[in-house]
Order: structure tokens, then sequence, then C-alpha cells
């Protein structure tokens, strides 16, 4: 008995469009990882860069400590944790952290700072990890070329 040709291209065509399907899914779902890994680094970059700023300041003088500024440096820190949560929760934990140190600075002894990985260069290694692997420390030479 011969197959049947009009059978056999109807389950082609099913084939043909579940395969579609997948490779549709696929294709968005990776565009939306790309979007939610650039839109953590730019908060993890924001967050970094205002902190950074902020404690040069305190240090070159150390009456320009202001509320409204650590207020804001919590908030930076806040977006970051949630932006990071889908990617690595632990960080996303360790930014929470963060943004809770900068609500009350002067509420966190120096113990407590070291029992939770709040150092800033710590955060910042930890995210550009998660997001770059190993793309975040690149050598001198080749960053530089």
């Amino acid at each position: 008995m011969a197959p049947d040709f009009t059978s056999a291209m109807t389950i082609l065509q099913h084939v043909e469009g579940w395969v579609k399907s997948v490779v549709g899914w696929k294709q968005s779902r990776d565009a939306h990882n790309r979007e939610q890994t650039g839109a953590a680094l730019k908060a993890l970059v924001a967050a970094t860069s205002a902190t950074r700023q902020y404690l040069a300041a305190v240090r070159r003088d150390p009456s320009s400590q202001d509320f409204a500024k650590q207020s804001k440096l919590a908030e930076l820190w806040g977006e970051a944790a949630f932006t990071m949560h889908e990617i690595n929760t632990g960080i996303s934990l360790l930014y929470l952290r963060k943004a809770e140190y900068w609500s009350d600075p002067e509420g966190w002894t120096d113990a407590q700072k070291d029992d939770r990985i709040i150092l800033l260069d710590d955060l910042s290694h930890l995210g550009e990890k998660a997001l770059l692997g190993d793309q975040s420390n690149p050598s001198q030479e080749s960053a530089l070329s």
C-alpha cells in the first residue's frame, strides 16, 4: 500500500509549524534575556558610579554627607536589585543589603558590613561577572586595543 501523499504533506506542515513555534519562542526568550541583562548592567553602573562619586565627595569634604543623596543611593541599589532578580537572585539580595545600608548608613556597624558582602568593589565585581561572564575582567592589553 503506497503512502498517502496528502497525509504526509499534512504531517510535514504540522511539524514545520511546530518547529517555527519553537524557534520563534527561543528567539523571543533570547531577546528578552538580552534586554534584562542590559537593564541590569545599566542599573549596576548607575548605582556603582553614583556611590563612587558620593564616597569621593565625602572623602574630600566629610561635611558633605547628605541624607538626600544617601536616599538616592538606596533607591539606585534597590533598582539594581530589582533588575538583577530574574538573572541572579543571590546577587539581587546583596544589592538589597546595599540599599538597606544607604537607607541608614550610621545604623550599620563595621561587623555588619563585613558579615554581609556590601563592599562596593565586591558587589560591582559579582554583578559584572554574573552579567558579562569572563568578559568582565579583560586584561589591560586587550582593553586598550
